[in-house]
């Protein structure tokens, strides 16, 4: 199995000489916003890990609208997403698992709810892994799949799925292969810009809460796309689309991508990701600065007024998708341990106040944090949160246990933390 860092290499030399045809550059309108036409291409399939990643839930219950199935092994677990952005019938996946090692995979590739008139699915390979104290076992399985968009005739994806355990519970990976692609002009030059596919994951729907698409950018016109880490050496062309983007010294971002075939860059003034190492956050052991920030009903919401309870604060905004990946991780986690005193102070930062309520307002039944909003980016300062998501743990008498940067999906940092204050799951 090829690492993620050299499956970002081969990917990057591939589509640096594929021809983008029927695809051409914009020159930018007045408002200095870029505009690119896209046309769609489809990767080799063994770079995947490079392209769109999505999680599918697979869970026990039988799903509306699977008519028929074959005889299972084991317990099957099911999951249902969709490609696109587009209304369209859902694709139904099913792992036939057994004890683990051994799982058998289902997908109702022709979409008719019957199981058993569809294509075998076989695991081209399997590794184990020993991460911490949790073995894995990872399956791959290569599959092509008609995606649609709004206002495009279906297309066919060619994806990736990876079968793994994750704390205990079977979670499917889909890789999506596919790319829009086309050319931006910019500082005058002609370059190569590539946005991923999306996969809409239809089993627990999470509203845009796996990882957005990425965007890559041949900025240097030496036929590469470089993903460079925060602290590293040469100039980052690779974000994820809900990124800010740094073009030639100015910063963007991509508001829509509802057609495929039209890409806007929008100036901006959010902070672009210019590849700085991470700042570091407050010592651990010492007292956490006490604050006040608005809360989602209005009133102050002061951290010193939670002294007696283990406080979970998560500073993040509506525009960061690892931080909204976590989210249902944090939800299950305060559910399990509500009881033992722990509360979650979740403060939106660097992000419109609009944003932020329409977001809230439309999730007040799925997440039981404080909600709270820093409206001049003071706290998320003082707690040296520059790189979001960023979280805290403090415990009962108000000092840091522990603190942490990133995220996008389960996050075992936080249990380990809480743990050495006694509280667990």
């Amino acid at each position: 199995m090829r690492s993620a860092s050299s499956l970002r290499i081969a990917i990057a030399q591939a589509l640096a000489v594929a021809a983008f045809a029927g695809t051409q550059a914009v020159v930018a309108a007045e408002d200095g916003t870029l505009s690119a036409q896209l046309g769609f291409e489809t990767a080799n399939p063994k770079w995947a890990m490079m392209q769109q990643s999505a999680f599918v839930d697979l869970l026990p219950q039988r799903p509306a609208g699977v008519l028929q199935e074959p005889v299972y092994q084991a317990r099957p677990l099911y999951g249902r997403f969709r490609i696109g952005n587009a209304e369209q019938a859902p694709y139904l996946v099913v792992v036939d698992e057994e004890d683990g090692e051994h799982s058998v995979l289902y997908i109702d590739a022709n979409r008719n709810g019957d199981l058993t008139d569809d294509p075998e699915v076989a695991w081209s390979d399997r590794e184990a892994m020993q991460i911490g104290e949790e073995r894995r076992t990872r399956f791959i399985a290569t599959v092509g799949l008609d995606g649609t968009w709004v206002g495009q005739d279906p297309v066919r994806h060619h994806c990736a799925l990876e079968l793994s355990k994750i704390h205990g519970r079977p979670r499917l990976m889909i890789f999506n292969q596919s790319v829009w692609a086309g050319t931006v002009t910019v500082a005058g030059e002609s370059r190569t810009i590539a946005v991923g596919a999306m996969v809409q994951d239809l089993a627990a729907p999470r509203d845009g809460e796996n990882p957005a698409p990425l965007v890559m950018v041949d900025l240097d016109g030496d036929g590469t796309f470089k993903s460079v880490r925060p602290g590293g050496e040469g100039t980052n062309e690779i974000w994820r689309l809900d990124e800010v983007i740094e073009l030639s010294g100015r910063r963007y971002e991509i508001r829509s991508f509802d057609d495929p075939t039209q890409l806007q860059l929008t100036p901006t003034v959010r902070e672009a990701n210019r590849g700085e190492p991470p700042p570091e956050l407050l010592a651990v052991g010492t007292m956490a600065p006490d604050f006040t920030v608005e809360g989602w009903k209005g009133g102050p919401v002061q951290l010193s007024d939670l002294r007696g309870h283990a406080v979970i604060i998560d500073f993040w905004a509506t525009w960061c998708s690892a931080c909204k990946a976590t989210m249902p991780y944090v939800e299950q986690l305060l559910q399990d341990t509500r009881a033992q005193g722990v509360v979650v102070l979740s403060i939106c930062t660097g992000d419109t106040e609009d944003k932020y309520r329409d977001w809230v307002a439309r999730r007040t039944n799925r997440y039981s944090f404080n909600f709270a909003y820093d409206a001049e980016g003071s706290v998320a300062a003082e707690y040296r949160a520059k790189l979001l998501p960023t979280k805290y743990i403090i415990d009962r008498e108000g000092k840091i246990v522990a603190a942490f940067t990133g995220g996008g999906g389960p996050d075992p940092r936080m249990d380990r933390a809480l743990e050495q204050i006694g509280i667990s799951r």
